[in-house]
């Protein structure tokens, strides 16, 4: 959230995903400029270095750890 508020990262303005809850669709980088707090650049960088697109559901389940994101932490 605080990455959006800061206009660093948005939903993708895609017409056919809004009819998905808001858990479902895409995030994506539209300001690469850093924010100067650490584990908000850090974060901005994972999502920007993602080479595929990722709902704001996973992002969530990625940085906290949780176990729905044990697949990701894989690879």
């Amino acid at each position: 959230m605080e990455l959006a508020f800061r206009k660093r990262i948005a939903m993708v303005k895609d017409p056919n995903r809004r009819k998905y809850a808001l858990a479902d669709r895409y995030i994506e980088v539209i300001n690469e400029k850093l924010t100067g707090e650490v584990l908000l650049d850090e974060a901005l960088k994972m999502i920007n270095s993602t080479p595929e697109r990722m709902s704001v559901g996973q992002w969530i389940d990625l940085m906290s750890g949780t176990f729905a994101s044990l697949p990701y932490l894989l690879f």
